[in-house]
């Protein structure tokens, strides 16, 4: 066992813990049953480091508990950086930002998007993804944060899917566009189908005027495409525009 008061938090945490809620069950559970799986830190020069177990340190703390038991282990800084960040993305309710945020970690140290894939075991194409999400403005990821589900529309609930986020970010010229498109398609309760073909749309479509056309007509029955030769241009997305 170890001196919780010496663990310091890992830096490439990427894992908000906002939800007081969920920390004070997982709380109870440690209360009730023990510590199950212990934490993973790696020696430090005031202590230790957290490699992983970030939610059930914060559990320890709010009860009050003055050592637990963990793994000591004398691992690198990579090491450690890829061991928090593949314990975090196993986690079935890691958000879509917390995700994507530890993709960009990982690339900002060197890994290219293969390696990435390699390491967390997942399609590259979801990675390019969820990164691609990192560029929109602040506003429009937050939208991303707060949907439930990653995989369905979500626009009449007032959120955008990853997918459809995704999509966005690939398709809109500027930080503007991308906002007014996502406010488009939430406004206009746009389906996963809608959203895909006007994305499509947008990127065959270099002339600034038939964008903005598009961006403030209503998508409705004929798409508020300006005449027929621009809804022609309508494409189908290849396969690397979708999250697998």
């Amino acid at each position: 066992k170890i001196e919780i008061s010496k663990i310091k938090g890992n830096p490439y945490q990427v894992r908000t813990i906002n939800n007081d809620p969920e920390i004070k069950e997982l709380s109870e559970s440690i209360k009730e049953h023990g510590l199950l799986q212990p934490i993973k830190v790696r020696p430090s020069s005031s202590g230790y480091e957290l490699v992983y177990g970030h939610r059930r340190l914060a559990a320890m703390k709010s009860l009050g508990w003055d050592e637990c038991e963990a793994i000591v282990d004398g691992i690198s800084d990579d090491d450690s950086l890829v061991q928090s960040i593949a314990e975090n993305l196993q986690r079935q309710d890691l958000n879509v930002l917390d995700e994507a945020k530890s993709y960009e970690i990982l690339k900002e140290r060197g890994y290219t998007i293969k390696e990435i894939a390699e390491i967390v075991k997942k399609p590259q194409g979801r990675i390019s993804n969820r990164l691609s999400i990192l560029r929109l403005p602040l506003e429009v990821q937050q939208l991303v944060q707060t949907t439930k589900s990653q995989h369905s529309t979500t626009t009449e609930l007032g959120g955008l899917s990853a997918d459809s986020a995704s999509r966005i970010a690939s398709a809109a010229d500027s930080p503007f566009e991308a906002t007014s498109l996502a406010r488009k398609a939430i406004d206009e309760e746009l389906n996963s189908r809608e959203i895909r073909e006007i994305t499509a749309l947008l990127k065959d479509i270099p002339d600034e005027t038939e964008r903005k056309h598009i961006l403030e007509k209503p998508w409705g029955n004929n798409g508020g495409l300006p005449d027929t030769e621009t809804q022609s241009k309508i494409i189908t997305p290849k396969p690397n525009d979708f999250v697998p």
